[in-house]
């Protein structure tokens, strides 16, 4: 069964383990659809070889397009210009961002939402989880 509701995290690797405890707390009515919290090497990325990492790029592409949400987390360590180039991806593919952070520009694009803490993070979250839920 695939859900309808299917998220994207764009953040620094240091949060995998969050995301994947959320996964874990959602299933399965929602889809967590980065691959990339799974991957062995997330500490230590720049020694991971060339043609794995553009697998890994291929895959995380592929991944955000699928999402039907994508979640830009840039409270943790501001920069990783890897999350950039997922959200304009999911921009570019008409899929919805929620930023939270220190952002640049693209945050005025109407597709984005901004949250200024975890806080409202998570109550926006919990919001888009249950949109809906009491049709199914």
């Amino acid at each position: 069964m695939v859900s309808e509701k299917r998220i994207y995290f764009a953040s620094d690797i240091l949060l995998a383990r969050r995301w994947r405890e959320l996964r874990e707390s959602w299933a399965p009515l929602v889809e967590v659809t980065s691959s990339w919290i799974d991957e062995p090497n997330l500490t230590n990325e720049i020694t991971v070889d060339p043609p794995t990492m553009r697998d890994n790029w291929v895959r995380n592409i592929s991944d955000v397009k699928r999402s039907t949400l994508l979640l830009c987390y840039n409270l943790v360590r501001p920069g990783g210009q890897g999350r950039f180039v997922e959200v304009g991806v999911a921009l570019a593919s008409d899929i919805p961002v929620y930023a939270v952070g220190s952002l640049l520009t693209w945050i005025h694009h109407p597709l984005v939402t901004l949250g200024a803490s975890d806080a409202e993070m998570n109550e926006f979250l919990d919001a888009w989880r249950k949109e809906g839920a009491s049709n199914a």
